[in-house]
């Protein structure tokens, strides 16, 4: 269907899905933005809860923005880890943010990340039947440096008392430590969120003039761009429309997955024109992606690797 509208674009290929670690069709073009930026777009479904039932939904159209070009190297892991239990009856509250940490939310468990190039700081917070248990984590990052500011997330997350504070701290300051040396993809070019926002507005003219998508409003992009940041792409951060354009975990009954099979969008792979995109023919058929329940996704990329 995407063959559609773009059969009569130059410097636009089809990429191998198995090459990424997707199916279906992909199609891959250089940005109208950066030359140094690559756009990816591909028929994709969410699944969500309804009637206590996970269902599928889709195919919905994804628009990525990534780096064209990535590069292998070897990098030693630092790894920080964890885990303390607390009493039950511990109330979880939904802040969006607290500073720069992202929150998301789903049933009795709660988290909170931060991400800053190859650094993460992360919490998890999960509430069982008789504790709730905190779990601290940072890769390449010491959380006993940033003991103050983790604390200052918890309190906004969790209704915890000053012995369980007590505990924290020390259980911080105790912390597991691990090394090993991994082999990264990373991206030759870097982006900013002032960037990244441009671009994908860019694109998402772009597509829209092309006839690649339709429906697609004035204030729907406005909007779009509005939430668009850095980092938000993958299952659960991918912008998404319910009740307007928001991060999927975000969104009522959307299900928060902890892991998929493996995509590897480095494109490492994939020959990538020199030229941007460029329509040859007017006239060629589009296909409208109706804006109906959940519309089309978004997906907003550079994303930075969250070390597991």
């Amino acid at each position: 269907m995407i063959y559609n509208a773009l059969k009569n674009v130059k410097n636009v290929i089809k990429a191998n899905p198995k090459l990424i670690g997707l199916s279906g069709d992909i199609y891959v073009y250089r940005s109208h933005y950066r030359e140094d930026l690559a756009v990816v777009i591909y028929e994709s479904k969410i699944y969500a809860l309804k009637d206590d039932r996970h269902v599928s939904e889709g195919p919905f159209l994804a628009v990525r923005i990534q780096p064209a070009k990535f590069k292998e190297c070897e990098e030693k892991i630092v790894n920080y880890r964890i885990t303390i239990t607390i009493p039950a009856n511990i109330t979880l509250a939904n802040p969006k943010t607290v500073n720069d940490w992202e929150i998301m939310r789903k049933g009795k468990q709660i988290y909170a990340i931060k991400t800053e190039g190859y650094e993460l700081l992360e919490i998890n917070v999960i509430s069982l039947d008789s504790s709730t248990k905190i779990q601290i984590r940072g890769a390449n990052v010491n959380p006993a440096e940033h003991l103050e500011e983790i604390l200052a997330v918890l309190k906004e997350i969790v209704n915890i008392s000053e012995e369980d504070i007590k505990k924290i701290e020390y259980a911080v300051k105790n912390e597991e430590r691990s090394e090993y040396t991994v082999f990264l993809i990373k991206p030759t070019s870097e982006m900013s969120d002032k960037d990244a926002k441009k671009a994908l507005e860019t694109e998402l003219r772009w597509l829209s003039s092309v006839g690649v998508i339709k429906g697609l409003t004035e204030e729907d992009i406005r909007e779009i761009i509005s939430v668009a940041k850095v980092g938000y792409a993958g299952y659960n951060l991918r912008i998404i429309y319910c009740n307007g354009w928001k991060p999927a975990s975000d969104c009522e009954n959307f299900i928060l997955v902890k892991a998929l099979g493996t995509c590897d969008f480095s494109l490492r792979k994939i020959e990538i024109p020199n030229e941007s995109a460029e329509i040859i023919n007017q006239n060629s058929p589009g296909f409208e992606w109706i804006m109906a329940g959940v519309a089309f996704i978004i997906i907003l990329a550079l994303r930075r690797r969250l070390i597991k």
